[in-house]
């Protein structure tokens, strides 16, 4: 199943996780987070709700793993509200848990700009969140993500580089770039252009 997770083949991975159910042979956690990973398409939607019905049964639905699987899964499949049900469940959130819903806002934000607006201030609530109710600092990665997701605020983007307690990377100034590639502002493209030359 793994293999065919692999090769976005998700509905080859529903009819084998069915007929491993039909003998009887039932599945672990890992085997559980795998089979999440089947990616975004109406088939793998089907299978997620399927693997999430399994893993509550088996008293899985809390572990930190099956979480951010879980919370990764619906995002990617572009349901959100599915996706945060999943991540308010749980009272203690980890660092992965708090990256894999930051992460499915940017993806949504990013594929509709219709509802762009709303779903950067969803990303940055969660953001901020991090700190203010469970005490976890942000790492870099979570500054890339909302740098990534702010092309309708480039401004505010380029303060939040300035501000982070990191050294910005290539990685920082490509997810800037990045931002700008969906709304023109050549003084920002040309700082992250340039800031991309020094670096090479």
């Amino acid at each position: 199943m793994l293999g065919y997770v692999e090769n976005s083949q998700a509905e080859t991975v529903l009819h084998f996780f069915l007929l491993m159910q039909l003998e009887g042979c039932s599945p672990d956690v890992w085997t559980l987070v795998c089979e999440l990973k089947a990616g975004g398409s109406s088939v793998a939607l089907r299978l997620g709700r399927i693997l999430h019905e399994e893993i509550t049964s088996l008293g899985f639905q809390f572990q930190g793993a099956v979480i951010s699987s879980l919370v990764d899964f619906y995002s990617s499949c572009g349901n959100m509200d599915e996706a945060e049900l999943v991540f308010n469940s749980v009272s203690r959130k980890d660092a992965v848990s708090w990256s894999s819903l930051i992460a499915g806002y940017s993806r949504q934000g990013d594929s509709d700009r219709v509802i762009r607006a709303g779903m950067i201030e969803q990303g940055k609530k969660f953001f901020q969140e991090m700190t203010s109710r469970c005490g976890l600092d942000p790492g870099i990665e979570h500054y890339h993500r909302m740098i990534g997701m702010q092309a309708q605020q480039l401004e505010e983007a380029v303060e939040m580089v300035e501000a982070m307690p990191f050294e910005a990377t290539m990685v920082t100034w490509t997810s800037l770039l990045g931002a700008c590639s969906k709304w023109k502002d050549e003084r920002v493209e040309k700082i992250a252009c340039d800031n991309i030359l020094s670096l090479l």
